[in-house]
Formats: C-alpha cells, structure tokens, sequence
C-alpha cells in the first residue's frame, strides 16, 4: 500500500535573472533527437555541452547529471 504525504507549504524565491544562459529550447529539441535516435552522437555531445554552460555543476557531478539525462532517454 502507498501512503501519501500531505505537501508542506513554503514560500520559494526564484531570482529575477540570471547570468547564465537559458538553453531550455535548443535542449527540449536535443532531447527530441535523442530519443528519436537521429543524430544521436551528435545531439547528445551538444545536450553535455549545454548543460555544461547552463548549471554550476563540474566533474563528476556534471558526468552524472549527463548519463542521468541522456540515459532517460535512450
């Protein structure tokens, strides 16, 4: 049997603007080709990159989120 939670209430700040670079697009299409199977190499190399250029993350926390991405879709 699943047991539920009740959602806790918050309050969240999200900042107005950042000055990282807003890839949203260009990943969903990636993501597209991906798991569409064209382009596959090439798009997943650009999806690596752009995440790259977008979180904060580097090293082996950047290689998962890439495999934890990229795996999702293959």
């Amino acid at each position: 049997m699943v047991r539920l939670r009740p959602a806790r209430s918050g309050q969240v700040r999200l900042d107005d603007s950042s000055a990282k670079p807003d890839h949203t697009y260009h990943l969903r299409s990636l993501a597209t080709q991906v798991a569409g199977g064209i382009h596959t190499d090439l798009a997943s190399q650009m999806i690596r990159e752009l995440l790259a250029e977008e979180c904060d993350l580097g090293g082996a926390e950047l290689e998962a989120l890439c495999r934890i991405t990229l795996g999702a879709l293959s």
